[in-house]
């Protein structure tokens, strides 16, 4: 999976310690929820989610269960509070994912 996702994501996504960077933006980890998501070039059917949180628990809850409410995006941020950022990756496929909660 890892190598499927780090395909698509090679040059726009970079995850460090406190921080992270999507497609040239930096975000700090504390209090950030995202979600990067990517279709599975095995099974286009699918997609690859990935959740980079700095926020506790419910906050992560909070912010994945909204995901679904973003299905034509790249990656959703939540940057803290009810603010939310969200874009495509450029010449990718358009993604289509479900969370059942």
């Amino acid at each position: 999976m890892a190598r499927l996702a780090g395909a698509h994501l090679a040059g726009r996504l970079k995850i460090e310690e406190k921080s992270f960077t999507i497609e040239g933006t930096r975000y700090d980890r504390a209090g950030t929820v995202a979600a990067v998501a990517v279709r599975n070039a095995n099974d286009p059917a699918r997609t690859i989610c990935l959740i980079i949180s700095g926020a506790g628990d419910k906050e992560t809850l909070r912010g994945a269960q909204r995901l679904r409410y973003f299905s034509k995006s790249g990656y959703i941020i939540f940057p803290g509070g009810d603010k939310v950022e969200k874009g495509v990756f450029e010449g990718k496929n358009l993604l289509n994912h479900g969370i059942d909660h």
